[in-house]
Protein backbone atom coordinates (compact mmCIF):
# COMPACT_ATOMS: atom_id res chain seq x y z
CA UNK A 1 0.00 0.00 0.00
CA UNK A 2 3.20 2.28 0.78
CA UNK A 3 4.82 1.19 -2.50
CA UNK A 4 1.25 2.36 -4.34
CA UNK A 5 1.29 5.40 -2.56
CA UNK A 6 4.61 6.76 -3.43
CA UNK A 7 3.86 5.71 -7.26
CA UNK A 8 1.15 8.08 -6.86
CA UNK A 9 2.95 10.92 -5.72
CA UNK A 10 5.83 10.39 -7.65
CA UNK A 11 3.46 10.28 -11.13
CA UNK A 12 1.31 13.08 -9.69
CA UNK A 13 4.47 15.35 -9.28
CA UNK A 14 5.61 14.95 -12.90
CA UNK A 15 2.58 15.65 -14.58
CA UNK A 16 2.55 19.00 -12.31
CA UNK A 17 5.95 19.68 -12.96
CA UNK A 18 5.58 18.46 -17.22
CA UNK A 19 1.95 21.26 -17.19
CA UNK A 20 4.29 23.92 -15.48
CA UNK A 21 7.08 23.29 -18.18
CA UNK A 22 4.27 23.70 -20.79
CA UNK A 23 3.10 26.51 -19.49
CA UNK A 24 6.39 28.48 -18.91
CA UNK A 25 7.20 27.22 -22.47
CA UNK A 26 3.78 28.90 -23.87
CA UNK A 27 4.19 32.47 -21.95
CA UNK A 28 7.61 32.56 -23.73
CA UNK A 29 6.04 31.91 -27.12
CA UNK A 30 3.40 34.60 -26.13
CA UNK A 31 6.21 37.38 -25.15
CA UNK A 32 8.67 36.06 -27.87
CA UNK A 33 5.98 36.63 -31.01
CA UNK A 34 5.12 40.18 -28.92
CA UNK A 35 8.75 41.33 -29.22
CA UNK A 36 9.18 40.08 -32.35
CA UNK A 37 5.92 41.91 -33.60
CA UNK A 38 6.38 45.19 -31.16
CA UNK A 39 9.10 46.93 -33.73
CA UNK A 40 8.21 45.03 -36.76
CA UNK A 41 7.47 47.42 -39.87
CA UNK A 42 4.08 47.69 -41.68
CA UNK A 43 2.98 44.31 -43.19
CA UNK A 44 2.07 45.73 -46.71
CA UNK A 45 5.99 46.84 -47.55
CA UNK A 46 8.43 44.35 -47.90
CA UNK A 47 10.87 44.04 -44.95
CA UNK A 48 13.54 45.87 -45.85
CA UNK A 49 16.85 46.55 -43.40
CA UNK A 50 18.69 49.12 -46.10
CA UNK A 51 16.93 50.51 -49.24
CA UNK A 52 19.50 48.45 -51.30
CA UNK A 53 18.45 44.80 -49.62
CA UNK A 54 16.68 42.25 -52.00
CA UNK A 55 14.22 39.59 -49.98
CA UNK A 56 14.83 36.48 -52.28
CA UNK A 57 11.59 34.42 -52.40
CA UNK A 58 12.05 30.82 -53.19
CA UNK A 59 8.31 29.25 -54.96
CA UNK A 60 7.24 25.66 -55.16
CA UNK A 61 3.86 25.03 -56.96
CA UNK A 62 2.14 21.25 -56.33
CA UNK A 63 -0.71 21.34 -58.23
CA UNK A 64 -3.35 19.04 -57.15
CA UNK A 65 -6.65 19.57 -59.67
CA UNK A 66 -7.63 21.26 -62.86
CA UNK A 67 -11.15 22.02 -63.86
CA UNK A 68 -11.92 22.80 -67.39
CA UNK A 69 -15.15 24.08 -68.68
CA UNK A 70 -14.92 24.09 -73.02
CA UNK A 71 -17.76 26.42 -73.15
CA UNK A 72 -16.30 28.97 -71.12
CA UNK A 73 -12.84 28.09 -72.14
CA UNK A 74 -12.23 29.10 -68.65
CA UNK A 75 -9.49 26.59 -67.20
CA UNK A 76 -9.07 26.40 -63.29
CA UNK A 77 -6.22 25.20 -61.56
CA UNK A 78 -5.97 24.23 -58.30
CA UNK A 79 -2.47 23.87 -56.14
CA UNK A 80 -0.52 24.01 -53.31
CA UNK A 81 1.23 26.86 -53.19
CA UNK A 82 4.68 26.64 -50.87
CA UNK A 83 7.13 29.94 -50.55
CA UNK A 84 10.12 30.98 -48.56
CA UNK A 85 12.07 33.83 -47.84
CA UNK A 86 14.31 35.44 -45.06
CA UNK A 87 12.21 37.88 -42.46
CA UNK A 88 15.50 40.15 -41.02
CA UNK A 89 13.02 41.61 -38.74
CA UNK A 90 11.64 37.95 -37.38
CA UNK A 91 14.82 37.00 -35.61
CA UNK A 92 15.90 35.84 -32.18
CA UNK A 93 18.43 34.22 -29.79
CA UNK A 94 16.59 30.78 -28.16
CA UNK A 95 18.64 30.60 -25.55
CA UNK A 96 16.43 33.98 -24.28
CA UNK A 97 13.17 32.45 -24.89
CA UNK A 98 14.25 29.20 -23.22
CA UNK A 99 15.61 27.29 -26.18
CA UNK A 100 12.56 28.19 -28.34
CA UNK A 101 13.93 27.97 -32.49
CA UNK A 102 10.53 27.96 -34.31
CA UNK A 103 7.35 29.45 -34.20
CA UNK A 104 4.46 30.06 -36.61
CA UNK A 105 3.29 33.74 -36.76
CA UNK A 106 -0.37 34.49 -38.48
CA UNK A 107 0.19 35.67 -42.04
CA UNK A 108 -1.99 38.83 -41.53
CA UNK A 109 0.63 39.95 -38.99
CA UNK A 110 3.89 39.92 -41.23
CA UNK A 111 5.26 40.27 -44.96
CA UNK A 112 4.41 37.67 -47.34
CA UNK A 113 4.65 38.28 -51.15
CA UNK A 114 1.30 37.24 -52.22
CA UNK A 115 1.00 40.87 -51.90
CA UNK A 116 2.79 41.53 -54.88
CA UNK A 117 1.92 39.05 -56.86
CA UNK A 118 -1.34 40.15 -58.21
CA UNK A 119 -4.18 42.40 -57.87
CA UNK A 120 -6.74 39.96 -55.69
CA UNK A 121 -9.25 42.69 -56.18
CA UNK A 122 -9.31 41.67 -59.77
CA UNK A 123 -10.94 38.35 -58.59
CA UNK A 124 -8.21 36.35 -60.87
CA UNK A 125 -6.97 34.88 -57.67
CA UNK A 126 -8.12 32.98 -54.57
CA UNK A 127 -5.90 31.90 -52.02
CA UNK A 128 -6.46 30.97 -48.09
CA UNK A 129 -5.05 32.56 -45.19
CA UNK A 130 -2.50 30.30 -43.33
CA UNK A 131 -0.05 30.62 -40.71
CA UNK A 132 3.76 30.96 -41.06
CA UNK A 133 6.36 28.78 -39.45
CA UNK A 134 9.43 31.23 -38.41
CA UNK A 135 12.72 29.87 -36.88
CA UNK A 136 14.98 31.64 -35.19
CA UNK A 137 17.17 32.70 -37.92
CA UNK A 138 14.43 34.39 -39.73
CA UNK A 139 13.53 32.20 -42.41
CA UNK A 140 10.06 32.00 -43.32
CA UNK A 141 8.33 28.85 -44.83
CA UNK A 142 4.59 29.66 -46.01
CA UNK A 143 2.03 27.56 -47.18
CA UNK A 144 -1.55 27.77 -48.78
CA UNK A 145 -4.12 26.54 -51.05
CA UNK A 146 -3.97 28.72 -54.44
CA UNK A 147 -6.39 28.74 -56.90
CA UNK A 148 -5.91 30.09 -60.30
CA UNK A 149 -8.66 30.91 -63.57
CA UNK A 150 -6.62 30.89 -66.75
CA UNK A 151 -8.29 31.52 -70.18
CA UNK A 152 -7.57 28.69 -72.04
CA UNK A 153 -8.32 28.70 -76.32
CA UNK A 154 -10.13 25.53 -76.86
CA UNK A 155 -10.34 23.65 -80.34
CA UNK A 156 -13.42 21.94 -80.59
CA UNK A 157 -12.58 20.83 -84.23
CA UNK A 158 -11.61 17.15 -83.08
CA UNK A 159 -13.99 16.54 -80.68
CA UNK A 160 -14.67 14.09 -78.86
CA UNK A 161 -10.71 12.70 -79.48
CA UNK A 162 -9.38 16.46 -78.54
CA UNK A 163 -6.55 17.49 -77.46
CA UNK A 164 -6.56 21.10 -75.25
CA UNK A 165 -2.69 22.62 -74.16
CA UNK A 166 -3.62 25.33 -71.59
CA UNK A 167 -0.97 27.70 -70.41
CA UNK A 168 -0.06 29.61 -67.10
CA UNK A 169 2.46 31.75 -66.13
CA UNK A 170 3.30 32.27 -62.75
CA UNK A 171 3.22 35.78 -61.60
CA UNK A 172 2.22 36.97 -64.81
CA UNK A 173 0.86 40.46 -63.17
CA UNK A 174 2.83 41.16 -60.43
CA UNK A 175 2.68 44.53 -58.82
CA UNK A 176 5.44 47.38 -58.68
CA UNK A 177 7.98 46.19 -56.70
CA UNK A 178 12.17 46.47 -56.91
CA UNK A 179 13.31 44.64 -53.87
CA UNK A 180 11.91 41.10 -53.91
CA UNK A 181 13.00 38.48 -56.62
CA UNK A 182 11.30 34.93 -57.10
CA UNK A 183 12.69 31.86 -58.09
CA UNK A 184 10.59 28.81 -58.66
CA UNK A 185 11.43 25.10 -57.74
CA UNK A 186 11.02 22.92 -61.15
CA UNK A 187 8.58 19.98 -60.58
CA UNK A 188 8.15 16.39 -61.84
CA UNK A 189 6.99 16.21 -65.01
CA UNK A 190 4.89 13.11 -64.45
CA UNK A 191 1.03 14.34 -64.20
CA UNK A 192 0.06 10.92 -61.86
CA UNK A 193 -0.01 13.06 -59.32
CA UNK A 194 -2.59 15.82 -60.77
CA UNK A 195 -6.31 14.48 -60.64
CA UNK A 196 -7.88 15.78 -63.77
CA UNK A 197 -11.25 16.57 -64.02
CA UNK A 198 -14.24 13.92 -65.15
CA UNK A 199 -13.71 13.00 -68.63
CA UNK A 200 -10.13 14.27 -69.23
CA UNK A 201 -6.88 12.68 -68.76
CA UNK A 202 -3.27 14.18 -68.31
CA UNK A 203 -1.25 14.10 -70.87
CA UNK A 204 2.08 15.74 -69.42
CA UNK A 205 2.66 19.23 -67.56
CA UNK A 206 6.11 20.78 -69.47
CA UNK A 207 7.85 23.84 -67.53
CA UNK A 208 9.99 26.73 -69.31
CA UNK A 209 11.61 29.61 -68.00
CA UNK A 210 10.14 32.82 -68.88
CA UNK A 211 11.24 36.54 -68.54
CA UNK A 212 8.38 38.94 -67.38
CA UNK A 213 9.21 42.56 -67.68
CA UNK A 214 7.03 45.03 -65.57
CA UNK A 215 6.94 48.44 -64.03
CA UNK A 216 9.10 49.40 -60.38
CA UNK A 217 8.15 52.30 -58.61
CA UNK A 218 11.26 54.23 -60.00
CA UNK A 219 9.15 53.96 -63.25
CA UNK A 220 11.77 51.89 -64.48
CA UNK A 221 11.84 48.05 -66.01
CA UNK A 222 12.35 45.15 -64.28
CA UNK A 223 12.77 41.61 -65.46
CA UNK A 224 11.15 38.47 -63.29
CA UNK A 225 12.34 35.38 -64.07
CA UNK A 226 9.54 32.73 -63.80
CA UNK A 227 7.97 29.33 -65.21
CA UNK A 228 5.26 28.87 -67.61
CA UNK A 229 3.27 25.53 -67.19
CA UNK A 230 1.90 24.03 -70.71
CA UNK A 231 -0.86 21.31 -69.72
CA UNK A 232 -1.47 19.29 -72.28
CA UNK A 233 -5.03 16.96 -71.44
CA UNK A 234 -6.93 14.96 -73.63
CA UNK A 235 -10.80 14.18 -73.65
CA UNK A 236 -11.57 10.48 -72.36
CA UNK A 237 -13.78 9.56 -75.14
CA UNK A 238 -15.30 5.98 -75.15
CA UNK A 239 -13.54 3.41 -77.19
CA UNK A 240 -15.14 -0.12 -77.46
CA UNK A 241 -18.23 0.50 -75.88
CA UNK A 242 -19.04 3.24 -78.61
CA UNK A 243 -17.84 1.43 -81.81
CA UNK A 244 -18.63 -1.97 -81.73
CA UNK A 245 -21.03 -3.26 -78.60
CA UNK A 246 -23.58 -0.09 -79.57
CA UNK A 247 -23.56 -0.98 -83.34
CA UNK A 248 -23.94 -4.51 -82.69
CA UNK A 249 -27.20 -3.70 -80.65
CA UNK A 250 -28.61 -1.66 -83.25
CA UNK A 251 -28.12 -4.17 -85.78
CA UNK A 252 -29.75 -6.70 -84.03
CA UNK A 253 -32.38 -4.91 -82.86
CA UNK A 254 -32.89 -4.24 -86.59
CA UNK A 255 -32.51 -7.74 -87.65
CA UNK A 256 -34.77 -9.53 -85.02
CA UNK A 257 -37.78 -6.51 -86.42
CA UNK A 258 -37.16 -7.59 -90.07
CA UNK A 259 -37.82 -11.05 -89.40
CA UNK A 260 -41.35 -10.38 -88.09
CA UNK A 261 -42.28 -8.50 -91.62
CA UNK A 262 -43.24 -10.38 -94.99
CA UNK A 263 -41.09 -11.00 -97.42
CA UNK A 264 -41.85 -8.03 -99.71
CA UNK A 265 -41.31 -4.39 -99.92
CA UNK A 266 -42.55 -3.92 -96.47
CA UNK A 267 -39.13 -4.99 -94.94
CA UNK A 268 -37.10 -3.10 -96.70
CA UNK A 269 -39.22 -0.03 -96.02
CA UNK A 270 -39.50 -0.74 -92.10
CA UNK A 271 -36.07 -1.21 -91.97
CA UNK A 272 -35.08 1.77 -93.42
CA UNK A 273 -37.06 3.91 -91.51
CA UNK A 274 -35.65 2.19 -87.97
CA UNK A 275 -32.72 2.78 -89.37
CA UNK A 276 -33.26 6.73 -90.17
CA UNK A 277 -34.99 7.28 -87.21
CA UNK A 278 -32.18 5.79 -84.56
CA UNK A 279 -30.12 7.80 -87.08
CA UNK A 280 -31.94 11.12 -86.12
CA UNK A 281 -31.93 9.63 -82.37
CA UNK A 282 -28.81 9.97 -81.93
CA UNK A 283 -28.11 13.09 -83.94
CA UNK A 284 -30.10 14.93 -81.84
CA UNK A 285 -28.50 13.43 -78.70
CA UNK A 286 -25.36 14.47 -80.34
CA UNK A 287 -26.27 18.25 -80.65
CA UNK A 288 -27.79 18.03 -77.32
CA UNK A 289 -24.17 17.12 -75.72
CA UNK A 290 -22.35 19.39 -77.44
CA UNK A 291 -24.76 22.46 -75.94
CA UNK A 292 -24.69 20.79 -72.25
CA UNK A 293 -22.01 21.96 -70.22
CA UNK A 294 -20.62 19.06 -68.99
CA UNK A 295 -17.62 17.54 -70.49
CA UNK A 296 -17.83 14.02 -70.30
CA UNK A 297 -18.25 12.19 -73.63
CA UNK A 298 -20.80 9.54 -73.78
CA UNK A 299 -20.79 6.52 -75.73
CA UNK A 300 -23.64 7.50 -78.15
CA UNK A 301 -21.99 10.99 -79.06
CA UNK A 302 -18.74 8.86 -80.01
CA UNK A 303 -20.38 6.30 -81.46
CA UNK A 304 -21.80 9.28 -83.98
CA UNK A 305 -19.06 11.37 -84.70
CA UNK A 306 -17.00 8.08 -85.48
CA UNK A 307 -19.99 6.92 -87.93
CA UNK A 308 -19.86 11.16 -89.68
CA UNK A 309 -15.78 10.42 -90.22
CA UNK A 310 -16.29 7.52 -91.92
Amino acid sequence: MLRFAITILIVGTALIKAKECQNKLHTLEVKLQNDLLQNYPSPNEPPLKKNTDIIKVTVRLIPQYFVLITQEESFYLHTWLVMSWTDPFLQWNPADYGGINETTIQTYKVWDPMSIIDDYSLGRYYYFYSTNSVDYNGNVVYYTQFAETIQCKVDMRKWPYDTQVCNYTFGENMKKWKHVSFSLAKISSNPAFIDPSAGWRLNSIQQSDVNIQYDCVNDTRAVVNTIRFSLEIRREAAGLSAMIIIPSLVLMSLTMVSQLLEVNSSRLGMSCQSMFGKIDLLGRSWEQEKRSPTDVTSPTSTFLSTLRRA
